[in-house]
């Protein structure tokens, strides 16, 4: 009996890890326009004027991009609404942030909300939101004690840090700001 178990665990890992290496050409890789750093989007979003115009390439309307990103920072402080099962945090979804990690970049739908959050009317103050961004980046930067992620689990300020950057440099590419 338990030389099936082992037999079967040790198939199960190669798939998850055959799968893994395969995905790593899909992932997207870091564009020379992403930011280095969650203070450097602060200090971004800070010198954007009041006439700027933001808009949207995907499926979201500016406004429900920031909300979104914002969602997700304000979650890591006060808890995510619903979660992923330890066994998920701590396999697939350590797994898949680590390769983001490697990769310096992360992909995921960017149309997906977060699980269990509310959802966001497409319309809203906009310029207002980044604003709210930018202090809830600040916030998160000011903190070193964060509730486990949904998928990738408990995560240490580093890298709870990259995390916020991966997801905010993803959704931005699909915005274009102009003033």
């Amino acid at each position: 009996m338990q030389r099936r178990t082992l037999i079967k665990t040790g198939v199960t890992s190669g798939i998850v890890m055959a799968g893994a290496v395969s995905g790593w050409s899909l992932l997207k890789s870091p564009s020379a326009n992403d930011f280095q750093s969650l203070q450097s989007i602060s200090e971004f979003i800070d010198l954007l004027p009041e006439n700027l115009i933001i808009e949207s390439k995907g499926v979201w309307t500016p406004y429900q991009v920031m909300a979104h990103i914002r969602q997700s920072i304000q979650f890591s402080i006060s808890g995510f609404p619903e979660v992923k099962s330890e066994l998920f945090q701590n396999t697939l979804g350590i797994l898949a942030f680590h390769i983001f990690d490697a990769k310096g970049a992360s992909t995921h739908g960017l149309s997906t909300p977060i699980p269990g959050a509310q959802k966001i009317s497409p319309d809203g103050d906009v310029i207002n939101e980044i604003k709210l961004l930018s202090k809830d980046i600040k916030a998160f930067l000011l903190m070193n004690e964060f509730k486990p992620h949904f998928a990738y689990g408990k995560l240490n300020i580093e890298n709870y840090q990259k995390a916020h950057l991966f997801h905010i440099n993803e959704h931005f590419e699909e915005l274009d700001f102009k003033t």
